[in-house]
């Protein structure tokens, strides 16, 4: 196995991967089903652990990108659950500098200029397909996406990194003293803007989903390669047509 690094934002390397496996007729995982099949799988999880503590959620909160996570959730629900079981109601959260859900569903325009804070929750560019998707969610659970402004964020960023301490769920540090990951830091923070300004009710239970950035710091990685993006395409060309590659 052949680890390579290219050293470019990951929607570049994605567009790289799509690229490379197209010239060389190579299929690349996760495919497009994939990633909603995978995700039905916290439904039966979520569905287990009402059985196990004896009650559900009101709200499913969850930072936005893609929102394959989501969408595969909501269709996990439809099969974990029978018809006319109550579904949380879907609240999504995107970062200032990238919210095209929030414009594409309610009109609202964030700030150009605002910096990205993670840069994980990237895709500005949506299809038709998947905004229909995550409208559909919305309607069908009384749900919404909001854009969670900076000041915002980082105001309550500390009380969500305690209240994970609090639980056992300590948030890893980069070099520079910052979390290497937010994803699942905006879900928690947009959960505490929506009780703190009534989107979230008092008595109402909301699971915020946390998809990583937590634990020991890992020992530096080094991989086989490192490249550029002008370098990339050819070497991951000649590394899926040897034989001695996998």
């Amino acid at each position: 196995m052949t680890f390579v690094e290219v050293r470019a934002p990951e929607h570049e390397i994605k567009e790289i991967l799509r690229s490379t496996t197209l010239a060389t007729a190579t299929p690349a995982l996760p495919l497009l089903r994939d990633q909603y099949e995978g995700n039905k799988l916290r439904a039966h999880f979520l569905r287990d652990a009402e059985r196990a503590v004896g009650h559900g959620w009101d709200w499913h909160v969850q930072a936005l990108s893609s929102t394959y996570g989501p969408l595969g959730f909501y269709q996990g629900l439809a099969e974990a659950y029978p018809t006319g079981h109550a579904v949380p109601r879907f609240l999504g959260v995107q970062q200032e500098a990238v919210t095209p859900y929030v414009h594409a569903l309610t009109d609202a325009v964030a700030d150009p200029r605002a910096e990205m804070l993670e840069p994980t929750l990237f895709r500005r560019v949506l299809t038709p397909e998947l905004i229909a998707q995550v409208r559909d969610v919305c309607d069908r659970t009384d749900g919404t996406v909001r854009c969670l402004p900076n000041h915002h964020y980082l105001s309550r960023e500390p009380r969500a990194i305690e209240l994970l301490s609090g639980v056992g769920i300590e948030v890893t540090p980069g070099p520079d003293g910052q979390p290497v990951e937010r994803a699942g830091l905006y879900s928690l923070t947009g959960t505490l803007q929506a009780i703190d300004d009534g989107t979230i009710p008092p008595g109402d239970r909301a699971l915020a989903v946390y998809t990583g950035g937590s634990g020991p710091a890992p020992e530096p990685y080094v991989p086989q390669h490192a490249v550029t993006p002008e370098d990339a395409t050819d070497l991951l060309k000649e590394l899926l047509t040897c034989r001695d590659s996998i």
